[in-house]
């Protein structure tokens, strides 16, 4: 994949804006966003400040975020949303298909499913189960999800200009997308994202000056790259300490 060089200073946007705040209480109106791109903690036991979601806690906190991420979507909004196929931390759980299925109780509308091979898998046992044996085979796939909902019919939430390529046009609407994940580095977030994938995501799904917003904001990566692409960016998480890191990501792409 080419290598995105969010340079910012050439946006004639405001900066993104951060908060601190729950996703399951945004502090947003109604009906104010165009496209939201995340991916929520999955309960993996993954070493986030204040903690991760227990998987038994899974179910009800995916059933909360997506009914308030809906309130605040505009009519013919979209949301894509980032989860694992599968996973074995917090027993076997169909992470992908219980994700959809909040998804569709909160009331999003299914549109389609883009497969996402990023090369490594964080679902726990790497062990392939019984050698040469078919006692207790434990397949491991690397794949990601990334499911397209829609609030309503599957159309544009805008007026606003597309700014995506023939080319990208291409190349993103024909699966499976296939380009690395983003290595954990010291001091950073324990769970981020390449750039490629809010990049994508964002060029396929909105337009220029379209509000983006990312719950579960982290280190910042979809509001950098929807901030670099002419969006107005938004980003919420509930640890200070990531929105701080989100901030300063922000403000070093434009005075590098």
């Amino acid at each position: 994949m080419p290598e995105r060089n969010l340079d910012h200073r050439h946006s004639d946007l405001h900066p993104p804006l951060l908060a601190v705040a729950d996703a399951r209480a945004l502090p947003l109106p109604d009906a104010c966003v165009d496209l939201i791109v995340t991916s929520p903690p999955y309960a993996l036991n993954i070493q986030y400040v204040g903690g991760d979601i227990r998987a038994d806690h899974w179910p009800g906190f995916m059933a909360d975020w997506l009914a308030e991420a809906l309130r605040v979507t505009k009519t013919q909004g979209r949301l894509a949303l980032n989860v694992p196929l599968d996973t074995t931390r917090g027993g076997k759980r169909p992470t992908y298909a219980q994700a959809c299925r909040a998804a569709l109780d909160a009331g999003w509308a299914y549109q389609a499913t883009i497969t996402w091979h990023e090369g490594h898998t964080s679902k726990g046992d790497r062990s392939l189960g019984t050698v040469n044996s078919s006692k207790q085979p434990h397949p491991i796939d690397s794949s990601e999800m990334i499911a397209l909902l829609s609030k309503g019919a599957w159309g544009p939430s805008s007026e606003n200009p597309d700014d995506i390529t023939p080319a990208e046009w291409q190349l993103y609407g024909r699966g499976p997308w296939r380009f690395p994940g983003e290595p954990r580095r010291p001091g950073g977030h324990p769970a981020p994202f390449p750039e490629e994938l809010p990049y994508r995501l964002i060029r396929y799904l909105s337009r220029i000056g379209d509000v983006v917003l990312d719950p579960f904001v982290g280190s910042g990566t979809t509001t950098a790259v929807a901030h670099h692409l002419r969006r107005r960016a938004i980003g919420f998480d509930l640890a200070p300490q990531y929105v701080t890191m989100a901030r300063r990501r922000a403000v070093d792409a434009r005075h590098p």
